[in-house]
């Protein structure tokens, strides 16, 4: 349970330095979802392990470094305010495997997995209650060539939480946070 109590600055050098996340976005089906684990009593921290489906795995999808913003806005009225986490970024050019991406996913619902290169906690955004959809953008031109994917959870509700479990991935096996 959640017992109110100072929040003090972070004790690291400069705790308002912007994020340095890995250079991968990791995406679970919430179709795939064997057994969702609960947050702690304090609401935020998911301790336990995202179980699978049999056969069902997460899946990466690369981000241009220095392109990734996570966000969550805590927004409504006075009586039903709630958090809409997003995750936006971009990724290089208009192959074929992106192109398949977008169109199989357009309509997907899905829980978003943001890791760090620091000790940074892992983020996760969205639950299979509250997924996060896909909208997409491509833009092609004399200066460059990228989509802009962004991942938004598609009600209020929670915002971002701290996930220490695992993650079962197709390529390899699993990975801890």
């Amino acid at each position: 349970m959640y017992v109110k109590k100072d929040v003090p600055r972070e004790a690291v050098a400069s705790p308002g330095l912007g994020i340095n996340p890995k250079d991968k976005v990791i995406l679970i089906d919430v179709d795939d979802i064997a057994s969702m684990p609960d947050t702690d009593d304090k609401g935020v921290v998911i301790a336990d392990d995202i179980i699978m489906k049999e056969g069902c795995y997460a899946f990466c999808i690369y981000m241009t470094p220095g392109t990734t913003e996570v966000t969550s806005t805590g927004e409504g009225d006075p009586d039903n305010i709630g958090f809409t986490p997003s995750v936006k970024f971009s990724h290089p050019g208009n192959s074929k495997e992106v192109r398949e991406f977008k169109v199989n996913n357009v309509n997907s619902r899905f829980i978003v997995i943001v890791e760090y290169c620091s000790n940074k906690p892992t983020d996760l955004i969205g639950s299979p209650c509250n997924p996060c959809s896909l909208t997409t953008s491509y833009t092609g031109n004399k200066d460059g060539s990228s989509n802009e994917i962004t991942l938004t959870q598609i009600s209020k509700g929670d915002g971002i939480k701290i996930y220490e479990g695992k993650i079962t991935l197709e390529t390899a096996g699993e990975t801890g946070s």
